[in-house]
């Protein structure tokens, strides 16, 4: 929820969310591990898309949408899950590697820009 703006900055509200988080790994390797965890590779088979719904199988599974951003931090790489997940509902994943960290509401201010970052 945008608060107010001050020229080209936002300052935002955001809720509480949750994050699949890799640590220790190259962002490249990260995120295929997260990847493969939102295509499935988790206790319940459970897929989770990343832009739009993807049917896939004969299994009966249950879509939902990921939401942005994905973030990229010294040391560790997360993929920010959908909203109506908590950390009792969430699909466990098959790989240790993957940790769901609950995300406490916070205050930004954002920068929009174009293109990317190193």
């Amino acid at each position: 929820m945008v608060e107010r703006t001050i020229g080209d900055i936002e300052i935002r509200q955001y809720p509480e969310f949750l994050i699949a988080t890799i640590d220790g790994m190259a962002d490249e390797d990260a995120f295929r591990i997260l990847f493969d965890y939102i295509a499935g590779n988790n206790r319940s088979t459970e897929k989770v898309s990343m832009i739009v719904p993807v049917i896939s199988g004969k299994e009966r599974r249950e879509e939902i949408s990921m939401t942005t951003p994905v973030i990229s931090t010294p040391g560790s790489f997360s993929f920010v899950m959908p909203s109506r997940y908590t950390l009792d509902t969430i699909p466990e994943s098959s790989d240790k590697r993957v940790r769901m960290i609950e995300v406490k509401w916070r205050k930004v201010a954002v920068f929009g820009f174009s293109g990317r970052t190193n």
